[in-house]
C-alpha cells in the first residue's frame, strides 16, 4: 500500500543528505523568547530524537503536554535545515492554561530530521515561554518481542553501525540513535524485567551506568538498517524481548499485571510511543520444545498472541514477521524441537498477515544464540519481506516457501532407476536456488524418524531452477517423508538469490510419481 509513495520519499531524504542533514538541532528555545520568557516544560508526549508513526497519508502528528506560569495559545514551528514544511510555520496547536499546556501538532511529512519549536504566546504577541526538540524523524516503528535471539546475545564484535535513520526508545525510556545493543533490561521501570537481577545491576541502571559487555549484538538494527536503505524510510524500534521466556509468560490474559508482565510491558511501551506501529517482529520458541510439549496447544498459542496482539493495538491486519528457531547443541528434545519449527512455518504460510522467515543455515555464537554474522542476514531478510509486504516491491520475493514434493523416476548416465529422485518444488524463489549442487539437510525417513536411504547427492535442476532434485542410486521405499533440518543440530545451506533460507520442513509426505528426472542427458 506503501508503493506509490516511495518516489516521493526517496527525493525528500536525498535532499536532506545532499543538506548535510540536520546540524542545528540543540534543544535549545526559540531564539524569539528572549531573556523574559518563563519557564515551559514538556512533560510527555516529544522527545528528542524520537520517531513518529507516519499515518496512511504519510504524515505524523504528536500530543504533547507540559507545565508553563502563564496562559496563552500554544504555537509550533516545525523545521528541517532553517525550514518549515507548508503549514507548520508559527501556527497555533494548542492552549496554555492554569500552570498546564496541551498541543497536537499534525500533518509532519515521512522524513526529518526535524527541529520542532513550541512557544505560548499572549493577547499582543508576546512570546511567555519556549522551549524545543531536535532530531525527531517520521516514519515507520516496529516492536521487537520474543526471547533472547531476539534480545539480542551475539559477540559485540563487528557489530551493525548506527544510522542517523535509525532511532530507538530504549527500555530507560528515552529516544536515541540505536546501537547495539538494543536492550538494556534493568533500565526498564517495569518490575518484570529486573527479576533475578542483582541489586548492583539495578543501581547501576537506575544511575544510568551502562557495564561493558561482550554480547548483545541483535536483528533489530541490521533489520532497520537494511529497511530504510531499501524504502528511504525513517524507522524507530520499540525493543521489549527478553531472554528465556515462554509463551505462557508472554500470555495476553496478564496485560493487566501492566509492568508485572511481559506482554503488559510490551503494550505499556507500545502506548508510549503513541499507540501505532507498523509492525511486530518476533523471535521466541526455544522454551516451548520440552519433551511433554504438545505441537497443537503451541500452535494454537501463537496465533491467539498474535490475534490478542493485533486486537489490542487496534490493527487487524497489523503485520507479524516472525523467525523460525534455528538450532541447538543442547541437550534437548529434537521432536520437540523440529516440531515448533513445523508450526511456525505453516503459521506463517496460513496466517494472513504473518510471514515466517528461516535461520536454520545461520551460524552461531554459542549452543543455542545465532551470531552477529548471521543476526545481520537474518535482519536483511525480515526487512526484504516487509519491502515486499508493506511497500509493493515486486521485484523480490518474500523467500523461498515449499510447494511440493514428489518422487519422480530417475535417468541419469543411461539408467533408468525407478522411483529414484524426489522434486521439491519452491515458490516465493528469489531467482534461483543456491548452491548449484552439494545442497544440505534434505533427508527421508520413516513415519517413526528412521532415517532412510542416504541421498548421493542433492541439486538445483539447471532446467527448473525453483526446484531441487534429491537423487537416490535406487528406488525410494514406500511410505518415506521428506525432511529440511531434521533434528536439533542440522548443517543447512539451502537460499535464493537474495540470500533468504529455506525454511526448514517435515515431515513432509511424497506425492506419487508423475514424472521422470533426467540428470547429464
Amino acid at each position: 500500500m506503501f508503493s506509490e509513495r516511495l518516489f516521493r520519499i526517496a527525493a525528500t531524504t536525498a535532499l536532506v543528505l545532499a543538506m548535510g542533514g540536520c546540524t542545528s538541532l540543540t534543544p535549545d528555545v526559540y531564539e524569539s523568547a528572549g531573556q523574559a520568557a518563563a519557564p515551559m516544560t514538556i512533560t510527555t508526549g516529544l522527545q528528542d530524537y524520537q520517531v513518529l508513526q507516519r499515518d496512511e497519508s504519510d504524515r505524523g502528528s504528536i500530543l504533547c503536554r507540559g507545565t508553563c506560569q502563564q496562559d496563552g495559545d500554544v504555537v509550533a514551528r516545525v523545521l528541517s535545515e532553517g525550514k518549515s514544511p507548508q503549514k507548520l510555520d508559527g501556527h497555533r496547536v494548542g492552549e496554555a492554561k492554569g500552570g498546564a499546556w496541551s498541543a497536537r501538532i499534525r500533518d509532519i511529512p515521512v522524513g526529518g530530521p526535524y527541529r520542532i519549536e513550541l512557544k505560548i504566546v499572549g493577547p499582543p504577541g508576546d512570546v511567555l515561554g519556549a522551549t524545543a526538540r531536535g532530531n525527531v524523524l517520521v516514519g515507520d516503528l516496529w516492536i521487537l518481542a520474543g526471547q533472547s535471539n531476539m534480545q539480542g546475545r551475539g559477540a559485540m564484535i563487528g557489530v551493525a553501525t548506527p544510522s542517523p535513520w535509525v532511532h530507538c526508545y530504549g527500555m530507560n525510556e528515552k529516544w536515541s540513535i540505536a546501537s547495539e545493543p538494543l536492550h538494556w533490561l534493568r533500565e526498564s521501570p517495569d518490575p518484570v524485567h529486573h527479576r533475578g537481577a542483582p541489586r548492583k545491576e539495578l543501581e547501576n541502571a537506575r544511575k544510568g551506568v551502562r557495564p561493558k559487555v561482550a554480547r548483545g549484538a541483535g536483528l533489530g538494527l541490521p533489520f532497520a538498517k537494511e529497511l530504510h536503505a531499501r524504502t528511504g524510510v525513517p524507522i524507530g524500534l520499540v525493543p521489549c524481548a527478553h531472554g528465556g521466556t515462554s509463551m505462557a509468560q508472554w500470555d495476553p490474559a496478564k496485560k493487566d499485571l501492566g509492568g508485572e508482565s511481559l506482554y503488559g510491558s510490551m503494550l505499556r511501551r507500545f502506548t508510549a510511543v503513541g499507540g501505532r506501529v507498523t509492525g511486530i517482529l518476533w523471535y521466541q520458541g526455544e522454551a516451548e520444545t520440552r519433551p511433554d510439549s504438545k505441537p497443537q496447544e503451541y500452535r494454537d498459542g501463537l496465533e491467539r498472541f498474535i490475534a490478542s496482539v493485533r486486537s489490542d493495538c487496534d490493527d487487524p491486519n497489523l503485520p507479524f514477521y516472525l523467525v523460525q528457531i534455528s538450532r541447538t547443541t543442547n541437550r534437548a528434545s529434537a521432536q520437540g524441537w523440529m516440531s515448533v519449527r513445523e508450526n511456525q512455518r505453516l503459521i506463517g504460510r496460513e496466517m494472513p498477515g504473518v510471514v515466517t522467515v528461516s535461520a536454520i543455515d545461520l551460524d552461531l555464537d554459542d549452543r543455542i544464540h545465532i551470531g552477529t554474522s548471521g543476526l545481520k542476514r537474518l535482519g536483511r531478510r525480515l526487512a526484504v519481506v516487509a519491502d515486499c509486504e508493506l511497500f509493493g516491491n515486486d521485484t523480490a520475493a518474500t523467500g523461498p516457501q515449499l510447494k511440493s514434493a514428489a518422487v519422480e523416476d530417475a535417468v541419469w548416465g543411461g539408467y533408468r532407476v525407478a522411483r529414484g529422485a524426489v522434486r521439491v518444488t519452491f515458490d516465493n524463489v528469489n531467482g534461483q536456488l543456491k548452491p548449484d549442487c552439494h545442497i544440505a539437510g534434505f533427508s527421508l525417513r520413516a513415519d517413526d524418524g528412521t532415517e532412510g536411504p542416504e541421498l548421493f547427492d542433492v541439486m538445483v535442476d539447471p532446467q527448473k531452477q525453483n526446484s531441487i532434485l534429491c537423487l537416490m542410486g535406487k528406488s525410494i521405499p514406500l511410505g518415506m517423508n521428506l525432511w529440511y533440518g531434521y533434528g536439533l543440530n542440522p548443517y543447512c545451506n539451502a537460499v535464493d538469490e537474495l540470500d533468504m533460507g529455506v525454511l526448514a520442513f517435515g515431515p513432509v509426505p511424497l506425492e506419487p510419481a508423475t514424472a521422470t528426472t533426467q540428470r547429464g542427458e
